[in-house]
Formats: C-alpha cells, structure tokens, sequence
C-alpha cells in the first residue's frame, strides 16, 4: 500500500510541477505561410484556442510545397523568423548577432516554435 501511495504522490507532484510550470501563451510563437490560406487560417484558429496572442504569428513568405532548397530555408523562414523573434524581444541574448547562421542564442524567451501546415 505504501507503494502504491507513493506512485501516486509521484504522479500528482509530476503533474503539478507541469501545470505550474506550464509554457505561458505569450512565450508561444506560431510560423504560418502568407501565401496559403489555410496556414494562415489556422495559425489563427491555433491562436485563438491557446490564448496565444495574435501578434505571436510569424508570417513567412515561402513556397507552399513539402521541399524547400536550402537558400530558400535560410532566407524565407530561419533569417524571418529569427528576426521576428529578434525585434519582438523574444531572443534576449545573443553572440554574433547579424547573421542567423552564424548566432548563438544565449537567452530567449520562448517556449515553443509552432509551424502550421503549409510552412515547408
């Protein structure tokens, strides 16, 4: 019995350390591509049933298919979304700042990076 209690006291201070500690929706970024409808529309809908901000929505101009070249990757959603997170004071730190492929993120206030269907 005293194993069995303990499981469960594991349990519940697991989920209480989670619930608590939980990523705040102001600290949730959402990538949708500008040029599908669908990606926009539901970085949107994501958005709105999350309590994420609206402002958080990084819109990408990039191509709509499954494959992306790797000029393509660097200059239409890493140096974008990179910048974005940049200007909106989400990175707070970082060493070698100019160039995103060269940067070292030291500090940053997000928590998680979404990308809706339709970013490749």
């Amino acid at each position: 019995m005293k194993i069995l209690r303990g499981i469960f006291f594991a349990f519940f201070a697991c989920a209480a350390a989670l619930n608590t500690s939980g990523a705040g929706a102001k600290n949730v970024y959402v990538a949708a591509n500008r040029n599908s409808a669908g990606s926009v529309k539901l970085a949107k809908e994501y958005c709105a049933l999350r309590s994420i901000p609206e402002g958080n929505i990084i819109f990408l101009d990039t191509n709509q298919g499954a494959n992306i070249s790797r000029e393509n990757y660097d200059t239409k959603i890493a140096a974008p979304i990179f910048e974005f997170l940049k200007s909106h004071g989400a990175i707070k730190d970082i060493f070698n700042a100019p160039d995103p492929k060269k940067a070292m993120v030291v500090k940053t206030d997000i928590d998680f990076l979404e990308l809706c269907k339709g970013v490749p």
